[in-house]
């Protein structure tokens, strides 16, 4: 990959990682408020953190398998010491979020089923409501810094450990900032 294409992608990384870092603060510090908890701006900052981290992870990992995207992805892992099995790959709390449409859907197909949207301080709040009962919009269990959200099945969840995906993107924010400043530097 030439220079300045490989700046290109870093740019776009620094900035995504560093917008979706911001947000998920932003979260943790809305969440310190409990009467801030159930707010829709709490849930709105923590979409817009995880779709920022959707963005890095496909530059990362390509949902494509086209030559010049996984080549891409690779130069980018290498670059960045990004692990194959990092926490950047997995993407199912983005997508659940970017395509929450289709989840709610399956709401007309479980008319006794209600829609969740809630904090939680701790995994037995949460499981005493009886989840099964519930289309779980969003789910956020506190202690455990876990996001709930639909899967791609009828019944499915997807539970996200949010900490180290955030960890891993601080990471990959202070790596792309230095290499902007020094190997790929334009100026």
């Amino acid at each position: 990959m030439e220079v300045l294409q490989m700046r290109v992608y870093l740019v776009e990384i620094a900035e995504s990682a560093h917008f979706a870092v911001l947000m998920r603060k932003r979260f943790l510090e809305m969440m310190e408020h409990p009467e801030n908890r159930q707010l829709t701006s709490v849930w709105m900052t923590l979409q817009a953190a995880l779709i920022s981290y959707g963005s890095v992870s496909r530059f990362l990992f390509p949902p494509k398998n086209e030559a010049t995207a996984k080549m891409r992805g690779e130069q980018l892992r290498l670059e960045l010491d990004v692990s194959v099995n990092s926490p950047l790959k997995n993407r199912d709390a983005r997508n659940a979020v970017e395509h929450f449409d289709e989840r709610l859907d399956r709401c007309l197909e479980r008319p006794d089923a209600g829609i969740m949207q809630m904090v939680f301080q701790n995994r037995s709040s949460y499981e005493y409501l009886n989840p099964d009962r519930w289309i779980v919009r969003r789910a956020y269990i506190v202690d455990e810094d876990i996001f709930i959200t639909e899967g791609k099945t009828v019944g499915s969840r997807v539970e996200m450990p949010l900490g180290e995906i955030f960890a891993e993107l601080d990471r990959v924010h202070a790596i792309t900032e230095e290499l902007l400043m020094t190997k790929y530097r334009m100026y």
